[in-house]
């Protein structure tokens, strides 16, 4: 993209195609407190699902997880919700890798359904995803805590955030990328939200998808997750800046099962 971010009408018109797919595929995890009265809030994190041979398999980052198993060690008396659907998480954990901060899950097709979530299809040669390439476009998004509106179950509202930016580098374990409002495009964003050092906490687990053309037909495939990212105004990289930090998830098997291979250690 230009510098300033310029964009035609058709561009624009793709920019907003790929970040409603995007946010449909992006799903909220969150949990809320049975012994408080509604409407409150539902914090927690995000996840997405990946439509396998042996069937649906849900990722999200190993410390969402983590957090809920902190409240039922409190003793808090929390309710998951997948979205708006009552959701039982922590009885649902396929495998977890603290090292790589993954962790996957179980997802029925009632769920899926239920949830309004939109599976990504890695069936077959569609999985493992490819390595990304410097300067490969992707998209990000997640549900951002700070945007959660007091509310009920069944009738949550749940602002999304969505970016578009390209690859700046990649390891066999991270993606990094940047952000900078001169020339990538965020189309769908809060207003509460910053256009730069926005508090991103409850986007962890979102995914990263990453956008290509063949035979003149757009293609998508998921290559990341959202670990880390700005944590409030002023914690860009620099002046207009934003970095973030994904996890690639070509370590997550057809079963759910996480591995690493020795190329992978570093």
């Amino acid at each position: 993209m230009s510098v300033p971010y310029i964009a035609t009408s058709e561009e624009r018109a793709l920019h907003q195609a790929i970040s409603n797919l995007t946010l449909k595929i992006a799903r909220p995890l969150v949990r809320y407190n049975d012994k408080k009265s509604w409407p409150k809030l539902l914090s927690g994190g995000s996840c997405f699902i990946l439509r396998f041979d042996r069937g649906l398999i849900g990722v999200t980052a190993n410390h969402v997880v983590e957090a809920f198993e902190a409240d039922r060690e409190e003793g808090v008396s929390n309710t998951c919700l997948l979205r708006t659907v009552r959701f039982d998480l922590l009885n649902k954990i396929i495998h977890r890798n603290t090292s790589l901060d993954i962790a996957t899950f179980s997802v029925t097709e009632n769920e899926l359904a239920a949830s309004e979530a939109q599976a990504l299809d890695c069936r077959g040669a569609n999985w493992p995803p490819p390595k990304p390439l410097e300067s490969a476009p992707i998209s990000f998004g997640g549900f951002p805590e700070e945007c959660a509106i007091p509310s009920l179950p069944t009738n949550a509202v749940f602002a999304g955030f969505v970016s578009l930016a390209y690859v700046q580098d990649i390891t066999q374990r991270e993606i990094i990328a940047t952000y900078d409002s001169n020339r990538d495009s965020r189309v769908i964003i809060d207003e509460r939200l910053p256009d730069v050092g926005a508090n991103l906490s409850g986007c962890s687990g979102g995914p990263v998808i990453v956008h290509y053309e063949r035979n003149m037909t757009h293609h998508y495939c998921p290559v990341g997750m959202i670990i880390a990212g700005a944590k409030g105004e002023g914690t860009g990289l620099m002046a207009g800046w934003d970095m973030y930090r994904f996890r690639r998830i070509h370590f997550i098997q057809p079963d759910g099962s996480i591995l690493i291979q020795p190329s992978d250690s570093f």
